[in-house]
């Protein structure tokens, strides 16, 4: 799994605090504003990366990665991504038809009719979309009712057992060589710039 960590080598380490030889923790803050801040534009970029192919939103993408950051005692940060696939409830336009239900989970794919899934609401408030795993019961007519329905609520014959659907992992797509890196090159590139920046700022106030 392609796992990006930043940290800042000691030769750049040494050239910061050169320049602020004598000022109290001034190297410490440019170098670590400068990790977070090109972390959170890295995160930016991976879910700009991922959205390109997931047919759903920044929002369920940027959830999917969280951020370490890094601290004056640990001038290193990276970004984690859960691992889990999507939920299909997650991709636009997941909806209840007569015959199942429709999702389209790539960009590029086509959509497609899941037959005898159905979208349910668990009592925790989360929406899914499940397939019953004893699939013998074929009077799914009424299904369409259903949908948003709790699934406390629902009748038995839609209850136990069941599973939940899921499409791809965040990380999958990330992985991909071109993908990851985009993300690289741009996260370099932005360690630099921030540098700078942060540097800069840094002398104004002094």
């Amino acid at each position: 799994m392609a796992q990006l960590n930043l940290e800042i080598n000691p030769a750049q380490i040494r050239e910061v605090e050169l320049m602020f030889a004598g000022i109290q923790n001034s190297a410490v803050k440019v170098l670590t504003r400068a990790i977070n801040k090109t972390l959170t534009g890295a995160r930016t970029d991976m879910t700009d990366e991922a959205y390109q192919e997931l047919n759903t939103t920044k929002t369920v993408i940027r959830s999917a990665i969280r951020i370490n950051k890094a601290s004056w005692a640990n001038l290193t940060g990276s970004t984690v991504r859960s691992g889990r696939p999507l939920s299909l409830a997650k991709f636009t336009g997941t909806a209840q038809r007569a015959k199942g239900v429709s999702v389209k989970v790539l960009r590029s794919g086509k959509r497609s009719i899941l037959g005898h899934a159905f979208i349910a609401t668990m009592r925790s408030g989360h929406v899914g979309v499940f397939w019953r795993k004893d699939d013998t019961f074929v009077g799914y007519a009424d299904k369409p009712k259903l949908a948003g329905s709790e699934y406390g609520r629902l009748p038995e014959k839609y209850r136990l057992p069941i599973k939940e659907l899921f499409g791809p992992r965040v990380e999958d797509i990330l992985a991909k060589v071109e993908r990851w890196e985009n993300v690289e090159g741009k996260a370099n590139a932005r360690l630099l710039k921030n540098m700078e920046a942060e540097i800069a700022f840094e002398l104004s106030r002094l």
